[in-house]
């Protein structure tokens, strides 16, 4: 996924589960402005594939948070 971060800061992108647990952090590293891509494995943090379904991608950066439905078919 393309990501645009705006203002210098911290940038924390994390994957959470429909029920609201958190599957992984992608990233949360300091980034200048600038456009990033990212990309998810489907593992969860253990390193286990998950199931199918839908996921949200929370994006916080220091100009705000955002956040983006990812469906997982396998």
């Amino acid at each position: 996924m393309d990501l645009r971060v705006d203002k210098v800061g911290q940038v924390k992108v994390m994957v959470f589960n429909m029920a609201g647990d958190k599957v992984t952090t992608l990233s949360d590293q300091y980034r200048d402005p600038g456009n990033y891509r990212l990309s998810w494995n489907g593992h969860n943090q253990s390193g286990d594939l998950v199931g199918n379904g839908v996921y949200i991608v929370l994006i916080q950066t220091a100009s705000g948070n955002s956040s983006r439905k990812v469906i997982v078919l396998k």
